[in-house]
């Protein structure tokens, strides 16, 4: 089975259990989570893609698991490709704020050596 970070072992666990799941669900959301990336990995599919889930799902299926694990298990790899998503808004979010702070601080540095240059023509 893949193994994770520690730093997304955090992640998803603080994630989960803000998001409600028991804590002693969580190692129960954490194997589930391990088993869809193998999945994923052992069958070429994209992670992040909500096809991966469909076929993890019908593979779950056919493999006898039960109706609650199928919801234990769904719910948990929607919750990866939640904290997944979030992640990705985050980093635009910060990305579109960098761009703006760079913008901003030109034009200032531009103001400021047009002032300078100015000050410097009229002596």
């Amino acid at each position: 089975m893949i193994q994770i970070s520690a730093q997304l072992h955090r992640q998803f666990t603080t994630f989960i259990s803000r998001q409600g799941v028991l804590p002693r669900e969580q190692s129960y959301y954490i194997k589930w989570f391990r088993f869809y990336l193998d999945f994923c990995h052992k069958y070429n599919f994209r992670q992040e893609d909500k096809k991966s889930l469909a076929a993890f799902m019908e593979k779950l299926r056919e493999k006898k698991q039960s109706e609650k694990q199928r919801r234990q298990e769904r719910h948990a790899v929607t919750l990866y490709l939640d904290l997944v998503l979030n992640s990705r808004k985050r980093l635009q979010t910060i990305s579109c704020s960098s761009k703006i702070l760079l913008r901003n601080n030109l034009y200032i540095a531009k103001r400021q050596y047009f002032v300078k240059k100015t000050k410097g023509w009229e002596r």
